[in-house]
């Protein structure tokens, strides 16, 4: 991870540097260990530093924010979000779960008229949770005792004549999996439904269901190998997220292309970021004679390969970057971009 995101760095400097941003770049090898930073910080002069970025982990990061705090030098969490108390010069480069959260039940809010709604996941979920204090009167699906969520509970839950609007709401990938093969497969389990049914002499007919899939909380659990772009897709699958993942249209950006010509491949998501974050963090530093650190807060939102930034204050110290995406699956396997206004 460290290696990828320096080369994103790297590229950085050098973009800045051909357009007539020169800039000094010195890397400090932390070893991921608490003791190497406090050796760092007791012999490294940063006295002449404009900016750090990193270290990666929450806890180092914030040792070095606070050393650097008597300084007035701004140190960004590149990849972690430090909790608690923080020091006034700490940037949190990743927006806040519960902030994109929010966000996600606000579009659900606004756009929900004339959908039929349906929750599920795991009994302990924060976003379940927070969904049926919103939405009280909505149905809630568990797990069953096995730890899956049966076709026939969710089939049974739909409506034929109402678009359907699912929340999913879990860490555990097997739910996640369990409930999203059992959407894709919603013809299979209606048709078998329909043949037990008629073997009674019911004579029913099969139904047909549309259905729209969101979460609040996007996690790993979600990236599970079972779940594909494609399951993903046939159900406009909708989620707040901190970046918005590479496409073809990003993949002709002029970044990618040289990266590529440099590396021999194309950069990944630690790559990018790496970018990203240290362009928006030269550019900053070159709008006007301010420090850096006056210069975080601004009324414009930057938008770089798969990031932007939009930084305020915290009130518990610090800078948050309060900029994010709201993303759908369209029925080309490609993420599409909505509103979070």
């Amino acid at each position: 991870i460290a290696l990828d995101f320096y080369t994103g760095v790297l590229m950085a400097r050098d973009y800045a540097f051909s357009f007539g941003f020169p800039v000094v770049l010195d890397v400090l090898d932390t070893q991921a260990q608490k003791s190497v930073v406090d050796d760092l910080i007791s012999s490294y002069d940063f006295n002449f530093c404009d900016a750090i970025i990193g270290p990666f982990l929450p806890d180092n990061v914030t040792a070095v924010a606070r050393f650097a705090e008597q300084l007035e030098i701004p140190v960004f969490s590149a990849l972690s979000r430090p909790e608690g108390t923080l020091p006034k010069n700490l940037v949190q480069t990743l927006p806040d779960q519960e902030l994109m959260s929010s966000a996600m039940m606000e579009y659900i809010k606004r756009n929900v008229q004339d959908k039929k709604m349906l929750f599920l996941g795991d009994i302990n979920s924060p976003g379940l949770n927070k969904l049926r204090e919103i939405w009280p009167k909505v149905e809630v699906l568990l797990p069953r005792e096995e730890g899956y969520i049966a076709p026939e509970d969710i089939l049974s839950n739909l409506s034929d004549n109402q678009e359907n609007w699912l929340v999913l709401e879990s860490r555990d990938p097997v739910i996640i999996s369990n409930v999203i093969g059992v959407l894709n497969g919603m013809e299979y389990y209606e048709q078998k439904k329909i043949e037990r049914l008629n073997i009674k002499k019911t004579h029913a007919k099969q139904k047909t269901y549309s259905v729209r899939l969101f979460t609040t909380d996007k996690n790993e659990a979600f990236d599970f190998d079972d779940i594909s772009s494609f399951h993903l897709s046939n159900l406009e699958f909708t989620f707040p997220a901190p970046t918005k993942s590479i496409t073809e249209e990003v993949e002709s950006q002029l970044f990618v292309q040289q990266y590529a010509d440099r590396y021999g491949f194309h950069p990944n998501k630690y790559a990018i970021r790496g970018f990203d974050l240290t362009l928006d963090i030269i550019l900053r530093g070159a709008i006007n004679s301010a420090s850096l650190i006056e210069n975080l807060v601004i009324p414009e939102t930057t938008n770089y390969t798969e990031s932007k930034f939009h930084y305020q204050f915290r009130p518990d110290g610090g800078f948050n970057n309060t900029a994010f995406f709201l993303l759908k699956y369209n029925q080309q396997m490609e993420l599409e971009e909505l509103t979070n206004d």
